[in-house]
């Protein structure tokens, strides 16, 4: 993956591109990086790169001319992204790296500075992104951020890509508590848990406490997915299911997996959302039980049903702590006649 970054101090990312993974990806050619400095397509003799605002106002803007010439010196690959980072741009988030990580052989990223660009520059670019809700001197710091988790996404750059795997917001959550030696440290002790050697058990904590630090530190991320159990009576169209219709709302902020309908702790007078269970969603459940280290574990229907239940009709045990609280998991009856 080829990285252009256009900016008027290159010197800026001499440091962070000589050191650590970073460093390691660009000696092993899993990506390169070229620095462009606008500066070097002024036409003037002061090499101007700034000027007023038209209309007035404060500060000096970045002006179009160099911009165009630096970006339309650069080679063109066949799937590339033209990127403004701007504090009015599209929130960078670990979805959007792994959209232009796997998306991407080229990302050409523009860094403003002072009051920001022209915006003619605008009609060069692909998207906007923005670091966060706050400003700084200029885009190199972003541009810096968003070409470090592109790259740690490439093959190759992470030792161990199961570590990919089991981070914060790879599955919607943020990750779990984590502890080294020693086990107790000026009186905080390691959890017992981790120390038991039951696999299980630790794979079932380490879920847990994802669920309760992400309703705790990011319940944004649960109600974004719009997959969280608090519904009195979830039942949201998704894949070969029918439709419930929603109660009120439940006390188990918890996220569920595609094809299974989950019920709110406290939802009343609701009709339960409920999901056809499908080859595909046992395929996922299968995926998801393996990522977590968990068994998968005959599930029981309704008892009038009991008996019509294939036997090939199985659930991850990651639902129980899915279902947190004595939140209840079911499928509809009618999977039962396959």
């Amino acid at each position: 993956m080829r990285f252009d970054i256009v900016t008027l101090f290159p010197d800026f990312f001499t440091s962070p591109l000589s050191s650590g993974l970073m460093c390691k990806a660009l000696a092993k050619k899993i990506a390169e990086v070229n620095l462009v400095n606008p500066r070097d397509f002024t036409t003037d003799k002061h090499r101007k790169v700034d000027d007023e605002p038209y209309g007035g106002g404060v500060g000096m803007l970045m002006k179009p001319d160099p911009i165009f010439a630096a970006v339309e010196s650069l080679p063109i690959l066949p799937r590339r992204e033209t990127i403004l980072m701007t504090p009015q741009g599209q929130p960078l988030n670990q979805s959007l790296l792994k959209e232009l990580a796997g998306n991407c052989e080229q990302i050409v990223i523009i860094c403003g500075h002072y009051e920001g660009v022209d915006d003619r520059v605008l009609h060069l670019v692909t998207r906007e992104i923005s670091l966060g809700d706050f400003v700084l001197t200029g885009g190199e710091i972003p541009a810096l951020a968003l070409m470090n988790g592109v790259i740690r996404l490439q093959p190759g750059t992470v030792g161990k890509t199961e570590s990919l795997k089991a981070e914060s917001f790879e599955a919607g959550l943020l990750d779990y508590p984590q502890y080294t030696r020693p086990a107790e440290f000026r009186g905080w002790k390691v959890p017992e848990v981790l120390l038991s050697g039951n696999h299980q058990a630790i794979a079932q904590w380490r879920y847990e406490q994802q669920i309760q630090r992400t309703r705790e530190r990011r319940p944004d991320l649960l109600e974004g997915a719009g997959e969280q159990g608090s519904r009195g009576a979830g039942g949201t169209r998704g894949t070969g299911e029918t439709r419930g219709t929603r109660g009120t709302r439940g006390n188990s902020g918890t996220p569920r997996p595609k094809g299974v309908g989950i019920r709110g702790r406290r939802g009343t007078r609701g009709t339960r959302g409920t999901r056809l269970l499908r080859e595909q969603d046992k395929s996922q459940v299968t995926s998801v039980s393996r990522n977590y280290q968990l068994p998968t574990t005959n599930y029981q229907l309704p008892t009038t049903h009991h008996h019509s239940l294939p036997d090939n009709c199985q659930l991850s045990s990651l639902f129980a702590a899915n279902a947190i609280a004595s939140s209840t998991v079911e499928i509809l009856p009618s999977i039962c006649a396959s």
